[in-house]
């Protein structure tokens, strides 16, 4: 394998020397020989490299169909060799192994003798189920003395067809023989791979040498802090940071170049680069610089090109790029300071000089990586080695690093090393790290290096400027913020990387270990990283400081390091969990592997006891302890096998395509326990999974659900039928496997012991998903009705203090009409008039001659907690218990009566109203349809006094059946004031009615409100929604009467239409952000949007109000939006819909998913999303309007 080390010469190395004929004639004949190419060439990290000569083995890809050369002891009927090149790594056939009805063990084996003696590694691939089994790849030998040894790395599957190599190093073969093969300890229903096995016999060229693996830090604040004072410290004495680096065992120093950091006072540009660069070069440590390509931070978020490169042409920015990073390396050289490894670009997930160099754009992103590396090699000094890296975060994400370089190989890209940004609480598992790491050797030929990485030690804030990681990170990474375990964290990363396949791995940089308070993100600001610094407040070293004190092979035994908490289960009162058998377990060397648990006995009473308590289990041979949490609900959990841990479907009812379901028994795919009702079918189908429960106690109850899956179906709900055919029901959307989303329906009345709960399924053909903890609690019981009372012949009236009522109970079907009373226009409301629907409204129905409704104290008592549905003629007004409640706290006044006003507004002074308002031009066209009506809600005191009610806690919602719309979507209710403003306040349209809540009562009229705008034609793609959001008031154009469709929109324009959109209430928040002035026209919306934490800004303190928005920041705010509506969410592992899904940030994947199955996004054309790409206007109106009307 090419090393692509500079060795000095400039553009003159790249000359070919001249070959002789005889040699060529000599190299000729040699690879004409048999067996000459049975070796492999791997590089060393030291520069060395070793030679593997294969060793011949029996049918080592199962070629032969059969189990030909291998013996299976254990579960021989688990095995078998499978002929099906779709599931094969190479050839036609692999070992595969699985059985159904319960767990098993085996051992798929080989041995071989006539061995020379000497190192041997044996290497193999596999793939499988992704799930909690034991699976490791051996070899067994004896020493001289005939001692056994075995040696094993573990085998962690990862899905079909995710094909992995995996590795036994440093075998010592003694007496000639050995033994290899495969462990499998699995449970029911797993199943798995394996191929390709090779066993080769390792020749040692120029050995690795430890003392070169990289042990780096990037100190590139440092000047800053240094130059307001900061001092650090070695065991009380001050000294320069480098020495103390440097003496805790530092080697290699990386400094970012910015280059022209306005907004850092010029800290990280070329001057301050070259002369810290003297200074690590003085100190004996190696080099590295990291080329930004940008005034300020560069990260997967943000590549934002120089100011002085905006205005280039894609020619002029490819050679500013070149002579760029040529004149810093040149001035670096100038003072014997040249780097030992340049990284050409930060973070590029993304991109680079976005957006020319954007990912989406790859040809483009080629051209200037290579002009970046052209520098770099045309300026190498003679007799120097310089590697060049390319960087991407997220270094537990393998997908989004194959996908970027497998465009980086086609494109032709020549560079040596793959840098990975890896934070233990952002970027997966250690597992995930020790994956990705060995599979870009594999796949790449390259070396790999973790540039940056960081772990708190305190949750203390150094400053008055909040901390980027606090209790929540530390707890996804599973060690909490102490110097030990920072210690810890860091020494599991250099170990892992340690331990990368033939020594590939070249080291780690520590992100900032010396960034105390002082110095911000910019000038003027605090700090966020200061509680990961390996120095305290005072900038005395920590002990963990001594991390960098490792040495590659000094770990020799793989420890366990954490436990993961297993996933907690959730119980009825009195329900028996079943807990997991196995839990995750973190070694020091980074693998996870699932281990036997044995759990604590768990004691009647805390099971009959509503609440969350924790069980502690024994993992054989370790001192840490598994741990589980146990949650008990306060009331029994009425459907039966709910959880399917019967193993079937017991109790339920399939209907339909019942061939789509079935139980499955797989823990790694239920919510809890190990089994989970799953669907799927290769045709498109239709199915309802049922249970009819009866003798259930009358009252309220809800009904829950968990739910995962591919997404895609049609119809997916969660329902709950009574005896009488009332449904309720609710929509649930599956946003990915292991995605698991709970379902509720609140308030479900029973109340003859009967209630038929189930899921109804409609989907296309091949969609997936799973069910599970499927609940139905009580909530609150019904007190034991009684006998219905005798009417009596003359009952008193309630109303006029007559005593009590023994009137008939109301009847559950439609209300009768109350008239209005002789002459008065009015409608005095008693219990005996109210009718209670199947929903628990109470229902009220008057004669449209009626103004004023009077609910009496008796009426309102009766109704408690009911809302009222009050219907006059087209008129229909839904008005929450919370909302009567409301009026009567608001009096302590005793014998009160409610009043609600109806009155009709006449057609001339609405039209007098809107022509005040001035809104009417020519290009807004406004129709007044049906009846305006002025409402008024207040108390009635016994003492004769009035108190209106002027706004609501929770809205009323206003129902107005219209005769004629003949533009719907144009058409809303809106209130209209006396001086003729108008305020939208929806437009709900369904069976003949139109809708709106609102929280304040006054003049409301249904208005057909057209708005053209000159450049958003009818037959304009975006028309529908700017329309829309123009009827709404969330636009409303330019002063010219233009729209600017395909404008960018700016971050504040944005937040300004979510804010409308919801209808968030303005201002709020002061001093929000630093370059917000609260004189801005955005201002009180901005404000109110933080206040409701739809927006945080860019760094915590600014919002950069006119920088244009991109795609990805407008799904991150976007799906902050839908859940603020009320929205049901979910955190998908990642974002595969788009062929793009490589460059979308970590911190925005969730968001593109999410709004992404939920309809509210879409792509910009060939399955790309460009999530860097700026939002148009058009866009944000289109996203916008699809929220409002979901």
């Amino acid at each position: 394998m090419q090393l692509h080390t500079v060795r000095g010469g400039r553009k003159a190395m790249r000359t070919m020397p001249t070959i002789q004929k005889p040699f060529i004639i000599f190299l000729i004949v040699l690879l004409a020989l048999p067996g000459v190419f049975s070796s492999d060439e791997t590089a060393e990290a030291a520069g060395g490299s070793t030679a593997s000569v294969e060793v011949s083995i029996d049918n080592p890809g199962f070629e032969s169909g059969d189990l030909t050369g291998w013996t299976v002891t254990g579960a021989t009927y688990a095995a078998l060799v499978k002929n099906s090149s779709g599931d094969a790594h190479t050839g036609n056939h692999a070992f595969n192994y699985w059985y159904d009805a319960h767990g098993y063990e085996l051992r798929l084996s080989q041995t071989i003798g006539g061995l020379e003696d000497g190192t041997y590694e044996l290497r193999a691939w596999a793939s499988g189920e992704n799930g909690a089994a034991d699976l490791r790849l051996f070899a067994e030998t004896k020493d001289a003395g005939g001692s056994p040894s075995v040696q094993s790395t573990a085998i962690v599957n990862t899905g079909w067809n995710n094909w992995t190599q995996y590795i036994v190093r440093n075998i010592e073969v003694a007496g000639g023989e050995i033994t290899f093969g495969f462990d499998v300890a699995a449970p029911a229903d797993y199943w798995g791979y394996f191929d390709d096995i090779k066993l080769v016999k390792v020749v040692q060229g120029q050995p690795f040498d430890p003392n070169e693996f990289i042990k780096g830090v990037d100190i590139s604040t440092l000047q800053a802090l240094e130059d307001i004072g900061v001092k650090y410290y070695e065991g009380g004495v001050e000294k320069d940071l480098l020495e103390i680096l440097k003496n805790h065992g530092v080697n290699y120093v990386r400094l970012r170049v910015w280059n022209d950091p306005v907004q850092a006072d010029g800290y990280n540009d070329k001057a301050h680069t070259v002369a810290m660069a003297q200074r690590v070069k003085a100190a004996g440590m190696k080099l590295l610089v990291d080329f930004h390509y940008s005034d300020f931070w560069a990260d997967p978020g943000q590549q934002v090109k120089p100011a002085a490169w905006q205005s280039y042409s894609f020619a002029d920015l490819k050679q500013a790029v070149y002579d760029y990073t040529a004149e810093v390396l040149s001035e670096l050289e100038a003072v014997n300071a040249y780097p030992d490894m340049v990284q050409v670009g930060n973070e590029i997930n993304s991109g680079m000089l976005l957006p020319d160099g954007s990912t989406s754009r790859f040809d483009n992103l080629a051209e200037l990586l290579k002009q970046g590396i052209q520098a770099v090699r045309d300026t190498t000094p003679a007799n120097h080695e310089t590697q060049i890296m390319l960087h991407l975060a997220e270094g537990g994400s393998n997908g989004k690093f194959r996908s970027f370089f497998d465009q980086i190989r086609a494109h032709g890209v020549d560079y040596d090393i793959i840098g990975l940004s890896y934070y233990p609480y952002w970027h997966g598992t250690f597992q995930d790290l020790k994956s990705n790491l060995d599979d870009l050797v594999a796949r790449y030929g390259k070396q790999v290096v973790v540039v940056e990485t960081a772990y708190a030690y305190t949750y203390e804030n150094g400053d008055n400027h909040g901390n980027i990681v606090n209790r929540s990170e530390t707890d996804i990474a599973g060690f909490p913020a102490t110097v030990e375990n920072q210690k810890l964290v860091i020494e599991t990363v250099f170990n892992t990387v340690a331990n990368v396949r033939d020594h590939q791995g070249l080291g780690v940089f520590y992100w900032e270990p010396a960034w105390l308070p002082g110095v911000g993100w910019k000038s003027g600001e605090g700090n966020a990283w200061e509680n990961q610094a390996m120095f305290d407040y005072n900038g005395n070293a920590l002990d963990s400081l001594n991390v960098f004190q490792f040495m590659p092979g000094s770990i020799t035994d793989a420890l366990p390091i954490l436990v993961y908490p297993a996933d907690k289960i959730t119980v009825s009162k009195g329900a028996v969990p079943v807990l997991p058998s196995t839990v995750k377990v973190l070694y020091n060397e980074g693998s996870i592997l699932q281990k036997s648990v044995t759990w604590d006995s768990i004691a009647e009473a805390q099971l009959q006891t509503p609440g969350t308590f924790t069980v502690y289990g024994t993992i054989a041979g370790m001192q840490q302890q598994a741990k589980i949490d146990i949650t008990v609900l306060a009331q029994e959990n009425m459907v039966k096998n709910g959880g399917f841990e019967s193993s079937d479907l017991s109790y339920w009812k399939l209907s339909g395509t019942s061939a789509a379901g079935k139980v499955e028994k797989n823990a790694a795919n239920a919510h809890s326990g190990s089994h989970a009702f799953n669907y799927w079918y290769g045709s498109p189908y239709a199915y309802k999974l049922t249970q009819a429960i009866n003798d259930l106690p009358n009252g309220t109850y809800a009904l829950k659900a968990w739910a995962s899956g591919g997404g895609g179906e049609t119809v997916l709900k969660l329902f709950a039928e009574d005896s009488g055919g009332l449904i309720r029901s609710v929509d649930m959307v599956n946003r990915g496997w292991n995605n698991w989303m709970q379902y509720f329906i609140e308030d479900i009345e029973v109340k003859d012991g009967k209630l038929t709960i189930g899921i109804e399924v409609e989907a296309p053909a091949d969609i997936w998903g799973y069910f599970d903890d499927i609940e139905l609690v009580l909530t609150s019981e019904d007190p034991t009705a009684p006998t219905d009372p005798t009417n009596p012949t003359n009952p008193a009236n309630p109303g006029n203090g007559g005593g009590a009522a023994s009137a008939s109970r109301p009847g559950e079907g439609k209300s009768e009409l109350v008239k209005s009373e002789p002459a008065s226009g009015q409608a005095t409301i008693k219990p005996e008039q109210i009718t209670i629907d199947g929903s628990g409204a109470g229902l009220v129905t008057v004669a449209q001659d009626v103004n004023k409704i009077i609910l009496t104290e008796e009426a309102v008592a009766f109704l408690g907690k009911r809302p009222l549905e009050l219907t006059n003629g087209s008129l229909s007004l839904n008005i929450p218990a919370e909302v009567l409640q409301q009026l009567i706290e608001s009096s302590e006044a005793s014998g009160y009566e409610i009043a609600l006003q109806i009155a009709a507004v006449e057609q001339k002074d609405l039209e007098a109203a809107l022509k005040r308002g001035a809104l009417q031009d020519e290009s807004v066209t406004i129709k007044l349809l049906g009846q305006a009506y002025d409402f008024k809600l207040s108390m009635l005191t016994g003492e004769g006094t009035e108190k209106e009610l002027k706004s609501f806690r929770s809205p009323v919602t206003i129902r107005i059946k219209l005769e004629e719309a003949r533009n719907i979507k144009q058409t809303g209710i809106f209130y209209v004031s006396d001086k003729g403003k108008l305020e939208f306040a929806g437009g709900h349209w369904a069976d003949g009615e139109l809708s709106a809540p609102v929280h304040h009562f006054s003049k409301y009229a249904v208005l057909e409100f057209t708005k053209r705008f000159a450049d958003v034609p009818d037959t304009f793609w975006g028309h529908e929604a700017v329309s829309g959001l123009a009827l709404r008031q969330i636009v409303a154009g330019m002063p010219n009467g233009s729209f600017e469709p395909d404008r960018s929109v700016s971050r504040a324009e944005f937040a300004v239409m979510l804010s409308r959109a919801l209808k968030l209430e303005q201002g709020g928040a002061t001093n929000v952000f630093t370059d917000v002035s609260q004189d801005a026209w955005y201002y009180p919306s901005l404000s109110g949007a933080y206040k409701a934490g739809l927006v945080q800004g860019r760094d915590g303190r600014t919002y950069e109000p006119d920088a244009p928005v991109t795609r990805q920041e407008m799904a991150v705010m976007l799906t902050k939006a839908y859940a603020l509506r009320g929205g049901v969410m979910g955190t998908p592992e990642a974002a595969e819909s788009f062929a793009d899904a490589v460059q979308i940030a970590d911190w925005a994947q969730a968001s593109v998913n999410t709004a992404h199955a939920l309809g509210l996004i879409q792509g910009r054309g060939q399955g790309e999303f460009a999530p860097a790409a700026y939002l148009t206007r058009a866009e944000a109106s289109q996203i916008i309007y699809k929220l409002v009307t979901k």
